[in-house]
């Protein structure tokens, strides 16, 4: 492991996300004493669970529907419901391993589109134009950010999150972020971490970059455990660059990793069995900090762009972009570069079998990623300010216009998921918000009639929105549909069971169970972050968003082999959607 030879800590700068840390609380201090989840009551989820289908549904399947829900409310869902009960009173979170492992763990699936998560970095608009003659400066900036965030979260310093009553979320997650890899496996996978706080001890704290396919390895502190400086870090990227430009092209091992996870943890295994400098090379890499990697490519616009992968926290994200708003994109800290060991070259015992599979794996990898459809939109008529001018809430105005922008498209419904959060319970994730309700369906129809008044248009948003935020406060309660089905379905499953026929019924899948979400969407919050993933189904889009003050950011997604669906098209008509709802705000009240 490499350190500084140089005594001298580096000085970071003062900067906005100081708010974001806090001197009185510890990170992670209230996570052992929040609540358990709460198990709903049967009845209560079942008749939650009849109205979401309604829309969906002709007459004839709601009643089939109706029968099928009573006979299970009666018969084997209690049976199956008390035996939930049963494993809830042994675990304060009864969901999350089941969770884990049924949504994620056992995916086959590549990570890489299908599940990880990309965004744009804010800057990217403004003071970080992309540009391959700076990649270097930029890449060195943003991996400072990293290390500095990850300092942070292992001295405890970010202040724990809470909702707008105050109530702390689980901060669990953050334990996730860095030293954590998914180790794929016959059947399903597992997670190995090794990250740590400072009070719990140490943890390794190196970096793996991937460049023209040579893995390095690199550690990026000082000795006085400070992060090098952004100067520094740019020496060692550009070391790492130049080299292997020299080198050539290298085996480009890591796209083995991009492959279906079956056939990856075979040719994990298969790497493994060849050298004992293998099986300590792949260790390195699934105990670091985190794997860098330097692409060689450039946008044409930002409909390609994909400057960050799996940011699976907006408060990463929003921390790096706070912190270099008020640099203004630059280091203005120490500029004199300290001497530190070159990043190190990983080599790799391969043969025959090996190169083979890396071609294959780049085919698959290929043929998923140019399936993918990424749109961005930028929404700049009005932002939060305005809905909040009107006493409207951003998330449900949001989700309404998506509704609308559907249906005049489709001319149907879509099963709808917006992801509500129950945090505020231990190691509390998600739930899912079926955002597409009867009153949803009944306001944009009304929008779509050349009859309806604007003041019947106005009046009918007010009750579907009033009913999303209803549904929202339910499942941010723990009191949602889909989680507590999800726990009942899995107690049939592991116990042996047939599958109860509330989970074959067709009703079942055409109100989104089971992953069957037409319109897959989340927000990310009130900042400039935002981004997203791919679609949930191969006939649906993937819509996520962030709302500030003046504008709305829109991440748009779907499947370019689906002939039902138009990216583009759907983009329009959100747009339109949006400048619809504004023309009915902007009548006087006298006439509404």
């Amino acid at each position: 492991m490499s350190v500084s030879t140089e005594v001298t800590p580096s000085k970071e700068p003062q900067h906005m996300s100081v708010y974001l840390t806090s001197g009185k609380e510890k990170t992670f201090q209230y996570d052992e004493d929040l609540p358990c989840l709460p198990v709903p009551p049967l009845q209560q989820t079942l008749d939650r669970y009849l109205l979401s289908v309604k829309p969906h549904a002709t007459d004839e399947e709601f009643e089939m529907t109706k029968e099928i829900v009573k006979k299970f409310e009666s018969g084997i869902g209690k049976e199956l419901h008390e035996r939930l009960l049963a494993h809830a009173a042994k675990k304060k979170n009864w969901l999350d391993d089941w969770w884990l492992h049924y949504a994620y763990l056992i995916v086959r699936e590549p990570l890489l589109p299908t599940m990880n998560t990309t965004g744009f970095h804010p800057l990217n608009f403004t003071l970080w134009k992309p540009s391959i003659e700076k990649s270097s400066e930029y890449g060195s900036l943003n991996l400072w950010g990293f290390l500095d965030f990850n300092l942070a979260l292992r001295e405890q310093r970010l202040k724990p999150q809470k909702s707008y009553e105050g109530t702390p979320f689980s901060m669990r997650q953050f334990r996730w972020l860095f030293n954590c890899t998914r180790i794929p496996g016959r059947g399903a996978d597992s997670l190995y971490s090794t990250w740590k706080t400072k009070d719990e001890g140490d943890c390794p704290l190196h970096i793996i970059f991937l460049c023209h396919g040579h893995i390095w390895t690199m550690y990026p502190w000082d000795s006085a455990g400070k992060p090098l400086t952004p100067p520094e870090l740019e020496v060692q990227l550009r070391h790492i660059r130049e080299t292997s430009d020299a080198l050539g092209p290298g085996p480009s091992l890591s796209v083995l990793t991009c492959d279906t996870r079956e056939n990856w943890a075979q040719n994990r295994d298969w790497l493994k069995s060849l050298s004992v400098n293998n099986m300590r090379n792949l260790h390195h890499i699934d105990s670091s900090m985190l794997v860098f990697v330097l692409d060689d490519t450039t946008p044409e616009n930002f409909n390609q762009h994909t400057p960050y992968d799996a940011m699976v926290s907006v408060m990463l994200a929003h921390y790096q972009y706070l912190l270099f708003k008020e640099m203004n994109g630059k280091w203005t800290g120490p500029t004199e570069v300290r001497y530190f060991p070159m990043p190190t070259l990983l080599h790799f015992d391969m043969d025959a079998k090996l190169v083979e599979a890396i071609s294959s794996a780049k085919e698959t990898s290929l043929s998923y990623i140019n399936n993918i459809c990424a749109k961005l939109f930028i929404f700049a008529d009005y932002g939060k300010d305005f809905l909040r001018t009107h006493k409207l809430h951003p998330d449900a105005f949001v989700q309404m216009s998506i509704q609308l922008a559907y249906q005049r498209l489709h001319g149907k419904p879509a099963p709808t998921y917006e992801t509500a959060t129950t945090r505020q319970f231990y190691d509390g994730r998600t739930e899912t918000l079926r955002s597409c309700t009867v009153e949803s369906v009944d306001w944009v129809q009304t929008m779509l009639s050349p009859k309806a008044s604007t003041s019947e248009k106005f009046h009918k948003m007010k009750i579907a929105m009033d009913t999303h935020n209803c549904h929202m406060k339910q499942c941010q309660n723990g009191e949602g549909v889909d989680r507590h089905l999800f726990g009942l379905y899995v107690v049939a499953l592991e116990s042996g069971m047939d599958i109860p026929d509330l989970f074959m019924d067709p009703s079942y899948t055409k109100s989104g169970g089971g992953g069957n979400y037409v319109l897959s969407t989340s927000t990310v919050g009130y900042s400039p972050v935002f981004g997203g993933t791919s679609a949930m189904v191969p006939q649906g889009y993937g819509c996520f968003y962030s709302m500030v003050s003046d504008r709305m950011n829109f991440f748009l997604s779907g499947f370019k082999s689906s002939e039902e669906i138009n990216v583009d098209a759907f983009k329009n008509a959100l747009r339109a959607s949006l400048c619809d709802m504004q023309n009915i705000l902007l009548v006087p009240n006298s006439s509404l």
